[in-house]
């Protein structure tokens, strides 16, 4: 269940959401930002807090992704998936994912997209909330 997501300012030096709730099993949340106009050697900071109860098993996990040719192509992709472990259950926690050194590796990055999992061999509820990406 998304809540809300909108931008604070439209030249993406940060980029602020609401609430995302994920719920047992394989389920996702992304937002596609078109066209970032992102300066060489920035750094890409996306920060959530998330709460979980009971979760076991999987993974819960935050991306960022570089696409072009039509999110055909990849320029880039990192996630806490094996670098974070989020289980169990606890009160909301600020976890954050960093790209330092932006750079486009092989064409213009045409969609930036942060996304929110929880594999299908998880169990239990995730809350995220105060989810951004900020540009450094």
């Amino acid at each position: 269940m998304i809540f809300d997501a909108f931008p604070l300012n439209h030249k993406f030096k940060s980029y602020t959401l609401i609430c995302v709730q994920l719920f047992s099993g394989l389920d996702s949340w992304y937002q596609d930002i078109i066209n970032p106009s992102i300066p060489k050697g920035s750094s890409l900071v996306l920060r959530a807090k998330i709460r979980t109860e009971k979760i076991e098993g999987g993974t819960v996990a935050m991306y960022i992704y570089g696409l072009f040719d039509n999110k055909k192509k990849e320029n880039f992709f990192v996630s806490t998936e094996g670098s974070q472990k989020i289980e169990g259950t606890s009160n909301f926690k600020e976890y954050s994912l960093r790209l330092d050194n932006y750079v486009d590796r092989y064409s213009p990055t045409e969609v930036l997209q942060v996304g929110l999992i929880i594999s299908g061999s998880t169990t239990g509820d995730v809350y995220f909330d105060d989810i951004s990406l900020l540009i450094e």
